[in-house]
């Protein structure tokens, strides 16, 4: 929500920032850098390389995460997709983390999840910074508002130790 269009070493702390959040709920990140190619399958791209630079980046901080880049969302999330796809992937099918290479395409892809399925979206939890965010649309739901306020709530216990 607040870097429209990073750079290959923005992205990679963003998703270290994704990698430190799974890791909160007591899950091994599975990281799928998103693309709208699949290992090669798009050629050579700018935004191919973003992706490739950012996940490699990010691997190299955090070698306990699968973290892997160049992947179209079923690749990265389904398992049969995957095999057929790329079927030497370390991820399987099975991200359980996705990062977008930018905003608009985070952005379109919530919303149309939103549109084509019974998801409810919410909350948005925002890593690297100082103190907790929360980030609030224009239709979000009260009951989302009020999980945004404990997510932050927990959120500042957590940084203080436990401690009020």
């Amino acid at each position: 929500s607040m870097n429209m269009d990073p750079t290959p070493e923005e992205l990679a702390q963003i998703t270290l920032n994704a990698t430190e959040c799974v890791k909160m709920f007591g899950i091994n990140p599975k990281v799928a850098l998103l693309s709208f190619s699949t290992k090669g399958s798009g050629g050579k791209s700018p935004d191919i390389d973003k992706v490739l630079k950012a996940a490699e980046i990010a691997q190299k901080q955090d070698k306990e995460s699968i973290i892997d880049a160049e992947y179209q969302v079923d690749a990265a999330v389904n398992p049969k997709a995957a095999k057929s796809k790329c079927p030497d992937s370390p991820l399987k099918g099975e991200a359980n983390t996705l990062v977008f290479p930018n905003l608009t395409a985070s952005n379109i892809f919530v919303h149309g999840l939103g549109q084509f399925s019974d998801m409810t979206l919410d909350f948005t939890i925002m890593r690297g910074l100082v103190k907790p965010v929360g980030v609030l649309g224009r239709s979000t739901p009260l009951d989302s508002v009020r999980n945004i306020i404990i997510s932050c709530a927990m959120q500042v216990n957590s940084n203080l130790g436990g401690k009020k």
